[in-house]
């Protein structure tokens, strides 16, 4: 029997045998069974070593062998892959997606703050408090003071037309008033 006589039966064997969970031998009705699947193991490792051999020392270049039929193991499993590399192509796009988004979210963020700040700095600036000083009345207080060293706040007001708060503020703060009861 040759070796491909050999493998033929094997196959054979194999078909028949679809569906029947209990195995049986692949030669059961040979009488040389055990030689024959002893020679094809040794002649399946022999052929294996010879193409080994020729593909390290360059003399065969690798191959892979396509069969007609696909069993339904290697389908299911190349479906399964297939179906996973379309999830990670999907995940990967949405993960693009969302490193897009979170980089646009933080230049707004940083353009948002920008902004503010510079708000807070107009705000700062127009932020003085207070009414607003008029200079002229101080100045005219402080005329009136220095002609009249001896004219009270209420004199001062009634004689300018001004608030005697006003009046009293320009005094302070120019230095020109005068505890009662002290005399200078």
């Amino acid at each position: 029997m040759t070796f491909l006589e050999l493998q033929k039966q094997i196959l054979q064997s194999r078909k028949a045998r679809r569906g029947v969970k209990n195995r049986i031998d692949y030669l059961a009705d040979e009488p040389n069974a055990d030689f024959y699947e002893k020679l094809y193991k040794k002649a399946l490792t022999g052929a294996n070593t010879i193409v080994k051999h020729a593909i390290e020392h360059g003399e065969l270049k690798p191959f892979s062998i396509i069969w007609d039929k696909k069993s339904p193991e290697i389908t299911n499993e190349a479906d399964h892959y297939r179906q996973l590399y379309f999830e990670y192509k999907a995940y990967y796009q949405y993960w693009q997606q969302a490193i897009k988004e979170k980089n646009d979210l933080e230049n707004t963020i940083l353009e948002l703050k920008d902004e503010l700040r510079q708000v807070n700095f107009k705000l700062a600036r127009a932020k003085k408090g207070g009414r607003y000083k008029d200079y002229a009345k101080i100045h005219q207080v402080v005329v009136y003071k220095q002609e009249n060293p001896q004219a009270s706040v209420r004199t001062i007001a009634k004689a300018l037309g001004i608030s005697t708060t006003t009046v009293q503020n320009a005094l302070v703060e120019k230095g020109l008033n005068k505890p009662k009861g002290k005399k200078s």
